[in-house]
């Protein structure tokens, strides 16, 4: 038909890019930097679950529920 693909250019070569660098090439928007100062690196320190808090939180909640003040 005609048709030639494409080839990946925002990652090194053909292979497939990660949603952080698509952002920044195509939104202009780095997604590690800090929304706040602007200048420093974003860094995890803490994940959960989608569908539940972290433990040491739902154990705060039953110690609250179980010690009505």
């Amino acid at each position: 038909m005609g048709v030639v693909p494409i080839k990946n250019t925002l990652a090194n070569g053909p292979e497939k890019c990660t949603w952080k660098t698509i952002t920044k090439h195509k939104l202009g928007y780095d997604v590690d930097v800090c929304p706040w100062c602007k200048t420093g690196r974003m860094i995890r320190i803490l994940s959960f679950k989608a569908n539940a808090p972290p433990g040491f939180i739902s154990q705060k909640i039953k110690l609250i529920k179980s010690n009505p003040n």
